[in-house]
């Protein structure tokens, strides 16, 4: 399931989420969400599928379109993400990417230090996957070593 996740902050989020091992959260000793009170609190999930602060700070079908990744489900929920990362396309990588996202945020409000809370939303996501791919892009086309002795050869 990890393997076919390249975005490697993404996967180390998404292996530590399925692991519940993510930094922190273990501690998190509180009744209700920190966000939004709700009282039905398991910090695991409750972060990444059901806070209505977190899901209302970015839309799926504009992300999705934007980026223009087709058969992407429009719904955010475990079953759903978790179907993607079996696919192994580029929607992984962005189901990666929005659970890294959610990550960055959630503990940039419980853990933070300095209030500095970190940027959440669709245009940090669609930043986040452009950047992804650009690397992606120009790995795949980075001549090898081989590639530059022909070319010297041949010149």
């Amino acid at each position: 399931m990890f393997n076919s996740i390249k975005h490697h902050r993404g996967r180390n989020t998404v292996f530590r989420f399925f692991s519940r091992s993510l930094p922190g959260m273990a501690y998190i000793k509180q009744d209700s969400c920190k966000l939004c009170s709700a009282n039905d609190f398991d910090p695991h999930t409750h972060y990444f599928f059901n806070c209505r602060v977190i899901l209302n700070k970015f839309n799926l079908k504009h992300i999705t379109q934007h980026l223009q990744i087709a058969n992407y489900e429009d719904e955010w929920s475990l079953e759903k993400s978790t179907t993607h990362f079996y696919l192994c396309d580029e929607s992984s990588d962005l189901t990666a990417i929005i659970y890294h996202n959610i990550w960055k945020h959630v503990s940039s409000i419980l853990f933070s230090q300095d209030d500095k809370i970190l940027d959440f939303s669709n245009q940090s996501i669609i930043s986040d996957f452009d950047i992804h791919r650009n690397i992606l892009k120009l790995i795949h086309n980075t001549p090898t070593p081989a590639d530059i002795e022909h070319i010297k050869c041949i010149t």
